[in-house]
């Protein structure tokens, strides 16, 4: 008998009801929802509240901006940003000192008007993000 599984929980209720013996392989397939949420912007200061749930924010940069530390991350979660450049083009990103990189050197976003970034950083604890920038994206 084939029995269909579509979340964790329906494999717990499952073993719970009764004994199962499994004789050939377990998959199981779940949608993961992502949730996108806006950066708040004060004073050319981003920030992000990472309680509400969401895992990607998008922002596009109509001046130069900082990218603060983000509030509430949840440690092993990786959180995204896409920056876009506004119509001038040329605005640029500071980064607050939990944003660590590779090698230590800090990115700089693309500069043409309109061009795409990708910033993700996984949150290694409340004061620690691992973070990199994947450019002009089209």
């Amino acid at each position: 008998m084939a029995i269909r599984i579509r979340s964790v929980d329906q494999l717990v209720d499952l073993v719970e009801a009764e004994p199962v013996e499994f004789r050939q392989h377990v998959i199981i397939s779940q949608t993961i929802e992502t949730k996108v949420g806006a950066l708040l912007d004060i004073d050319d200061v981003l920030y992000s509240d990472l309680a509400k749930g969401a895992t990607v924010f998008a922002h596009t940069l109509d001046g130069n901006k900082t990218l603060a530390k983000p509030e509430n991350p949840q440690p092993g979660t990786t959180y995204v940003y896409v920056f876009t450049q506004d119509g001038t083009g040329g605005r640029t990103l500071a980064y607050n000192a939990v944003w660590k990189f590779p090698g230590g050197n800090t990115p700089t976003l693309s500069t043409a008007a309109n061009a795409v970034d990708v910033f993700a950083g996984l949150c290694a604890n409340s004061t620690t993000f691992h973070a990199n920038l994947t450019k002009n994206f089209s």
